[in-house]
């Protein structure tokens, strides 16, 4: 996760290296900087919560290399 109008880092650099790893999901956040975990509490939480839920649903589910 990451926001669009982060001026430290920015977030075209994070979505290239999350084009590297196939299983990665990659979020950036309009109308948020640097500091998305404040700046869209709410939306970081819920998609936290749906990943961690994903992970505990498939745990013990081989994860193929590609």
């Amino acid at each position: 996760m990451t926001g669009r109008q982060d001026s430290d880092v920015g977030f075209e650099d994070q979505c290239a290296f999350a084009k590297r790893l196939p299983h990665a999901t990659f979020v950036a956040f309009d109308g948020a900087g640097h500091n998305v975990q404040i700046e869209q509490h709410a939306m970081v939480c819920a998609l936290l919560h749906e990943w961690a839920s994903s992970v505990i649903s498939n745990e013990g589910t081989p994860v193929e290399d590609e």
